[in-house]
């Protein structure tokens, strides 16, 4: 998803609500992506998953990815 095609830019928790159901999954089944800190409140606040990573090292993505265990998520990396 891309806020600005979405006409609708982050934190606006109108921008979660529209990716959950453009995209057809339950809050329960998303890990939020998400590389700037400031955005994440409002992700978990919809029931989330939510992973903080810094594009030049996918460790803490990967982590994050492990801690989860293996239930069954879909990915969302939102592009500003």
């Amino acid at each position: 998803f891309v806020s600005s095609d979405l006409k609708i830019l982050k934190p606006n928790a109108e921008f979660y609500h529209t990716v959950l159901n453009q995209s057809n999954f339950t809050a329960e089944q998303v890990v939020w992506v998400e590389t700037e800190p400031k955005f994440i409140s409002k992700a978990r606040s919809y029931g989330m998953h939510v992973i903080t990573y810094n594009q030049n090292s996918y460790s803490a993505l990967v982590q994050g990815l492990k801690q989860l265990g293996n239930q069954p998520k879909i990915l969302f990396n939102v592009v500003n």
